[in-house]
């Protein structure tokens, strides 16, 4: 399987420890892992969507039926 890629962007966010995480209100930690979500595709480095495009064939391939009927 191919390897998951690194966000461009990760020099810019904070690298949160599990004890830092736990420090806060749950309603804070709801916020840092929604400032990481990303929406918009235009968002998404190019190499990124390669590498899933990459993934999504792999799977197609490797879970592709020949004994399937026709529709």
């Amino acid at each position: 399987m191919t390897e998951r890629p690194v966000i461009d962007d990760a020099a810019e966010s904070k690298g949160w420890t599990a004890e830092e995480l736990l420090a806060l209100s749950p309603a804070e930690r709801f916020d840092i892992v929604n400032q990481g979500i990303v929406t918009d595709i235009d968002q998404v480095p190019p190499h990124m969507i390669e590498a899933a495009r990459v993934a999504i064939r792999e799977h197609i391939a490797e879970n592709e039926s020949t004994d399937a009927p026709d529709q």
